[in-house]
């Protein structure tokens, strides 16, 4: 176990991770989305090691740009956050908080409506599509953990 493990296990890390298992019915390694959608789906798996709570869920569409003097720019198109103020699910679908007990696994799923879209952010910032990569990033917030589990997973922005 290196350093870092060590110190997440003694300042509450459970083992918790997230990962993606499906973002708009594709394998999330290899994810093309069109420069006009302004919405992006997916579904993601939680894993612990040990039991815990998970208090909630945020996914989010990232925009990434390296400017020339190397600083990197990120903004977020639009995100998932869940539970928040005014909003249910139906009964048949996941409700935050939740217990998720050693060893399990727990699907959920998100849908990330863009507050802007990916041309108008182009054209905005005067960033070459070439240049900027696009992720989707999950991350719940598990109770009592210093460190919220997430998993980030880069998107191809084809032309149409």
């Amino acid at each position: 176990m290196g350093f870092f493990d060590k110190a997440k296990h003694f300042m509450g890390g459970h083992g918790v991770k997230v990962q993606h298992t499906v973002i708009e019915r594709q394998d999330p390694l290899q994810v093309t989305l069109p420069i006009g959608d302004t919405v992006v789906k997916g579904k993601f798996n939680v894993t612990a090691d040990k039991e815990c709570e998970v208090l909630s869920m945020k996914a989010a569409f990232l925009a990434e740009f390296v400017h020339p003097d190397g600083r990197v720019e990120e903004v977020t198109l639009g995100e998932d956050v869940f539970p928040e103020p005014n909003t249910s699910r139906s009964d048949d679908m996941l409700k935050y908080p939740y217990k998720i007990s050693s060893g399990a696994t727990q699907e959920d799923f998100f849908s990330i409506f863009m507050q802007k879209d990916i041309t108008s952010l182009l054209s905005d910032k005067s960033w070459p599509k070439e240049k900027v990569r696009f992720f989707v990033k999950t991350m719940v917030d598990v109770k009592g953990s210093p460190f919220d589990p997430n998993t980030k997973n880069e998107i191809t922005i084809s032309a149409a």
